[in-house]
């Protein structure tokens, strides 16, 4: 049982994510009919270049501005914005997108790309704003009292203490941004900017060159995998320098007057730009014409999109469950099925367009097109790569609460591994299995560009009818189903933002 559990787990993670992998860098070696020239690709490049650095830099300022804001002082609305500052998680990128090309394209110039950047960190800022926000609250606050102690005013002491110190934490966030940037395809295909991830879409459904597009998605595979050392690599600086020594949070300052009502300004200020004004916008949009505000039309991609997300969260859960437990039981084999999680983490960070045509090369090798272009095994597919690890990390996490005397105790009384698991893990880390279902859900429910680029004929959900609106310029019509996205989006958000709120 053991060797045939250990045999099975990997071959799962092997199936799912390494093969497809190997099956895309080996179109390096395969001819293609159509090349895209090479000036184009150039110009790919550098946009995507320039793009993800801008986004990355706002980001990590804004964030790692608003963590410390919110961490170290309290101000007039200090305990709402702590928490209303992550909200913007819940609004896909692609939503915030063309929510903002709407109020803005009359006034500003909507077409630069340092719009668009500036747009899609008011998306990600948030995952600067959590990692910082957790090494402020522990280390960084007393950092920052030793360097006052010694005569340094708080700017002083932020950008020459509390920053170093807590530079591990903030590169980590600012590693997850640049990933979600070079993964985004809705988002600048409203803006009209050409990154890999809209030049592997154009090759494939405007040149109808598939060979193309697996030669731009190799590509960027291979930078994926050096980002994913980098984040390593800053992950073990992190277990290095642990800000948990810290036994007794510090107490906020409290300010007062002035710095107090311009502190909580800003805050709101980027809380309204990321979340309450887009939202009340998409309210208005979806009032404006009573003919657009038809439940009946947006139904049937409704249903699509739920049932889509009840399938891909089954079966993602439960490989997730298969792997955890594939793990914690065969201690013989730990470190190999380890090694096996490790290699499912990557398929999340490979871009949505890129795992379409993963995806696709690999189910059109061992069916014919005929057989499956009908069907949604393809996106069922994509999905399991992309979100593997989205519902594996929680199940991890409810295992690690959990004695490994009880599996002994158990085995000790003659019991087998669906038993212990049956009996003893699914009553006890119920409610992580049941948050790792949740997460894969809404990350189906509001993934673009593998349902886009793989769907059958007619088989639309709410994120590609919003795809459809926008591109023909129709906010009013998109603004329903973004509605639906971004009310199902805040559950998560409702769940961190409860998370922190215990550690403060």
């Amino acid at each position: 049982m053991s060797s045939l559990l250990q045999r099975t787990g990997v071959g799962l993670v092997l199936l799912i994510v390494v093969l497809p992998i190997v099956f895309l860098l080996s179109s390096f070696f395969t001819p293609i009919q159509f090349e895209l020239s090479s000036n184009y690709i150039t110009g790919v490049a550098l946009t995507t270049l320039l793009f993800i650095t801008l986004v990355t830099l706002l980001s990590t300022i804004l964030g790692t501005t608003l963590a410390y804001l919110t961490t170290i002082y309290e101000f007039s609305g200090s305990k709402f914005l702590s928490w209303a500052l992550f909200l913007p998680f819940a609004v896909p990128p692609y939503v915030l997108a063309f929510v903002h090309l709407g109020l803005w394209e009359n006034i500003l110039n909507t077409n630069s790309i340092l719009f668009a950047s500036g747009v899609l960190s008011l998306s990600l800022y948030p995952y600067v704003y959590l990692f910082s926000k957790a090494a402020f609250q522990s280390k960084g606050k007393r950092s920052l009292e030793v360097a006052q102690s010694l005569g340094r005013g708080p700017l002083n002491a932020f950008i020459t203490v509390m920053i170093p110190s807590s530079w591990p934490w903030i590169t980590g966030g600012a590693l997850f941004v640049l990933m979600e940037t070079l993964s985004d395809f809705g988002a600048v295909s409203i803006f009209n900017i050409d990154t890999v991830s809209v030049a592997i879409y154009k090759a494939w459904f405007s040149y109808f060159s598939i060979g193309s597009a697996n030669r731009i998605a190799a590509v960027t595979v291979i930078i994926v995998g050096v980002i994913l050392y980098l984040e390593s690599w800053v992950r073990r600086k992190r277990q290095f320098y642990s800000p948990d020594q810290e036994l007794k949070p510090s107490p906020k300052k409290i300010l007062k007057g002035r710095p107090s009502i311009l502190t909580s300004v800003f805050c709101f200020s980027i809380a309204s730009l990321a979340f309450f004004l887009p939202f009340a916008q998409l309210v208005k949009w979806s009032f404006m014409d009573a003919t657009v505000v038809d439940i009946k039309s947006i139904l049937p991609f409704l249903l699509n999109s739920l049932s889509l997300s009840l399938i891909a969260t089954v079966l993602i859960v439960s490989l997730a469950c298969y792997l955890a437990v594939s793990t914690r039981l065969e201690r013989k084999y730990s470190k190999v099925l380890a090694l096996s999680q490790k290699l499912a983490s990557v398929g999340y960070a490979l871009p949505g367009a890129v795992l379409a045509v993963i995806s696709f090369t690999v189910i059109t090798r061992f069916f014919s097109y005929g057989f499956i272009k009908n069907s949604i095994i393809i996106i069922i597919f994509g999905y399991s790569i992309r979100f593997l690890t989205v519902g594996l990390n929680p199940i991890n996490t409810g295992f690690k609460r959990l004695s490994k005397n009880i599996d002994d105790s158990a085995r000790s009384l003659g019991c087998g591994a669906v038993e212990i698991f049956r009996r003893i893990f699914i009553p006890t880390i119920k409610k992580s299995i049941i948050t790792a279902s949740l997460l894969v859900f809404i990350e189906v429910m509001k993934e673009m560009p593998i349902t886009l680029m793989t769907r059958p004929f007619g088989w639309d959900t709410l994120s590609v009818k919003i795809f459809e609106y926008t591109s023909e310029g129709e906010w009013e019509k998109a603004a329903l189903p973004a509605i639906i996205l971004v009310c199902v989006g805040i559950i998560p958000v409702l769940i961190l933002s409860k998370n922190e709120r215990s550690h403060e």
